[in-house]
């Protein structure tokens, strides 16, 4: 799990990092790490079992849903990326894995506010 934040937080680091990017391009390409990060929990969720994997399953969930509303959602004003209606299950489901696993993971949420 943590392996798999940090390298989400990396991705979305690089994402918002390129200053070359913006619109609907820097949408799509932060869009495309929260969609691969859904990815990456499907498939430690396949070796994950009882709550961790209830868990990750929703945390998939959540991060596919932001990837599409980020993909396809103009930014608020004062807002580098919009996560919209999807934030909150975001952080809930991030939340409710970090119980589980006992610790916190990196901080998932850059990019929220400029």
């Amino acid at each position: 799990m943590d392996a798999a934040a940090y390298g989400q937080l990396i991705a979305m680091s690089l994402a918002i990092g390129d200053r070359t990017r913006q619109g609907a391009a820097l949408r799509a390409d932060v869009a495309r790490t929260y969609e691969d990060f859904a990815a990456r929990l499907t498939l430690i969720r396949a070796q994950a079992v009882g709550r961790l994997s209830a868990a990750l399953t929703q945390w998939a969930s959540a991060g596919t849903a932001v990837g599409h509303y980020v993909a396809e959602k103009k930014p608020r004003p004062g807002l580098v990326i919009d996560y919209g209606p999807t934030e909150k299950r975001w952080d809930a489901t991030q939340k409710a894995t970090e119980k589980i696993c006992g610790h916190d993971l990196p901080d998932l949420s850059q990019g929220r506010k400029s």
